[in-house]
């Protein structure tokens, strides 16, 4: 038997580089968690800072080398690269990043200095049972890569993701696909139809799970023909952002996620949720959130169901989350709110 657990977007920028200034682990409470599984999987969001800046990504994310030290209560064994702030800090962010991920001894895959390593999945066998795992951003998570761009990361492109699960199929027990996906949901509390259709394609191709993120948002999971399909856990932890010394908060959606805990034997797997809530930068169980995540369910099964309703659901959604967004950032931050406009409007 194999436990394994998998955690939401990492991303220890701003508030967690204040709050390791005061000696506090935001992670102490879940610790035993971590240390009971056999090999832990996360997100890595935020990369190590380098000199200079992607100045085609907006918004970016950076944390400093010491704010890593966060990372040891988690007890990670992986961290998967392929997403969207990968190149925030040009290729010296990417090279202290991985740089500081080799010397804590915590394997990464997606991306890479080297085009051909960042197609590779990491192969790895536990306690006797053989693990592939695959890792893929698509383009509408925005990573905005430089033409010119030194660091590559793996791209999801569906006929490639076919090959790469046909290529394993025959050398693994178990094929475990780790989206960053949905770009054009990222704050909402349902997938599109589009990834439920691609999954259930990878299922039948021979995947045995999908655990994604991005949206920053808890999503549904479902179970089809006996596999998991995880389409967003969620936030493990997302620093909030400083800006001229003031604190701006996430909205309360995106503190709450779900830790992954899977138990994988030579006949299938089981798995576990651990709901949990980020509160002043700690992240701590909040069993409430398994009824957050019920109700999502519920609604995900019906408008899943009727393409019309899911259409009206998205226009919907996408009407109010970008006036909402809009308004709420300009109360909270009419400077952040004009450089957001000018960056767009610059092209």
């Amino acid at each position: 038997m194999v436990k394994i657990i998998f955690l939401g977007d990492i991303s220890l920028n701003s508030t967690y580089e204040e709050i390791l200034k005061q000696g506090i682990d935001p992670f102490s409470g879940l610790k035993d968690i971590f240390k009971a599984s056999d090999f832990v999987i996360g997100n890595l969001e935020c990369m190590i800072r380098g000199s200079d800046v992607n100045l085609k990504k907006y918004p970016r994310l950076a944390t400093s080398r010491e704010a890593y030290s966060m990372l040891d209560t988690l007890n990670l064994s992986l961290v998967t690269l392929a997403h969207n702030h990968v190149y925030d800090g040009l290729k010296e962010g990417f090279e202290n990043t991985v740089g500081e991920l080799i010397r804590k001894n915590i394997y990464y895959i997606g991306a890479s200095t080297v085009k051909e390593e960042s197609l590779q999945p990491y192969l790895k066998n536990i306690n006797g049972i053989r693990f592939c795992f695959l890792n893929y951003v698509t383009e509408n998570t925005t990573p905005a890569l430089p033409d010119d761009c030194d660091v590559f990361i793996n791209y999801y492109e569906k006929e490639k993701i076919l090959r790469d699960i046909n290529r394993y199929r025959p050398v693994c027990d178990y094929i475990i696909l780790l989206f960053h996906w949905g770009g054009d949901t990222e704050g909402y509390k349902q997938p599109k139809l589009e990834q439920q259709a691609d999954a259930r394609l990878f299922i039948d191709s021979g995947a045995d799970l999908i655990v994604a993120g991005h949206s920053h948002v808890l999503q549904p999971y479902e179970i089809y023909k006996g596999k998991y399909i995880f389409y967003s856990l969620g936030n493990f932890c997302f620093g909030d952002i400083i800006r001229r010394g003031k604190v701006h908060s996430r909205p309360k959606v995106t503190k709450e996620g779900v830790i992954l805990e899977t138990v994988f034997s030579d006949n299938g797997y089981s798995i576990e949720l651990y709901p949990v809530r980020n509160i002043n930068n700690i992240v701590q169980a909040d069993p409430l959130i398994k009824k957050n995540l019920k109700k999502r369910i519920r609604i995900w099964n019906f408008i899943s169901k009727n393409k019309s309703i899911f259409k009206i659901y998205y226009f919907t959604m996408r009407i109010s989350n970008k006036i909402w967004n809009l308004i709420r950032l300009a109360i909270k931050d009419w400077p952040l709110f004009y450089d957001k406009l000018s960056f767009y409007f610059k092209g």
